[in-house]
């Protein structure tokens, strides 16, 4: 096979990685709707903007539905500030303190004690972390497509099932509480983000390394699905009349 077979069979497999298994779509242009008719995301204060939701202090969102075990989330976002102390941007246990995912300086850190080595971005600037939890309960974090963090997630700190065993002893005949995925509002302890975000994408299982490397590639503006499978099939076209032997 060619390069040039192989790039554009690249982008159509990228164009196919890109939707399967997609459950929820928020694009944050104006309100906080599911492209895919699911919930809404519900909204901690902070202004719903044409492009994006912007939040302040305390201000954040949250999703109405638990995502389960296996999941992938995928985002891009950007902080208003490089403040050193800690910055939460993800919460899979709603309303419980501390455990999530934060950023400190340059470092993504999931309390407690697993840390990157640092990503190198600044404030002000995008910021596409996707975040990965597969049946093994292996949670990889990625920045920009990069693998930054991983470890297994044996106390299931973040799964976002329903847990027999978070039931309330005082009301046993209540339901389970539920693990509400949240995103950037703190507990008020003063490890909040500010910023702003511009899409939120939440698919059913875990995407592999090379289907998240994908989502990264070309950074090309919506539709990207549509726009990969055009590149793909006209590169497919071209060098089908290109080959040796071919018309020219």
């Amino acid at each position: 096979m060619t390069l040039h077979s192989l790039i554009a069979a690249a982008l159509l497999c990228a164009a196919g990685a890109s939707q399967a298994g997609l459950i929820h779509q928020y694009e944050l242009n104006g309100d906080l709707k599911d492209a895919k008719g699911g919930a809404d995301l519900l909204a901690f204060g902070g202004d719903k903007g044409p492009g994006a939701y912007a939040f302040t202090a305390n201000k954040g969102l949250q999703l109405q539905v638990a995502l389960g075990a296996v999941y992938t989330i995928d985002m891009e976002f950007r902080l208003g500030s490089d403040k050193a102390n800690w910055q939460r941007i993800l919460n899979f246990q709603f309303a419980t303190p501390d455990h999530g995912l934060y950023v400190s300086t340059d470092k993504f850190c999931f309390y407690r004690g697993n840390c990157s080595n640092g990503s190198s971005f600044t404030p002000q600037q995008d910021i596409r972390l996707t975040v990965t939890r597969d049946s093994n309960s292996l949670v990889t974090f990625y920045h920009d497509g990069v693998a930054m963090l991983s470890f297994q997630d044996g106390l299931g700190l973040a799964g976002q099932t329903d847990l027999a065993d978070e039931l309330d002893p005082r009301n046993p005949d209540k339901p389970p509480r539920r693990r509400l995925l949240s995103f950037f509002k703190d507990d008020g302890s003063g490890e909040f983000a500010t910023g702003s975000v511009d899409f939120i994408h939440l698919y059913d299982h875990a995407l592999s390394r090379q289907e998240v490397a994908a989502l990264n590639v070309a950074r090309v503006p919506e539709p990207a699905p549509l726009v990969l499978v055009g590149a793909g099939l006209a590169l497919l076209s071209w060098t089908r009349r290109h080959k040796p032997g071919g018309a020219a």
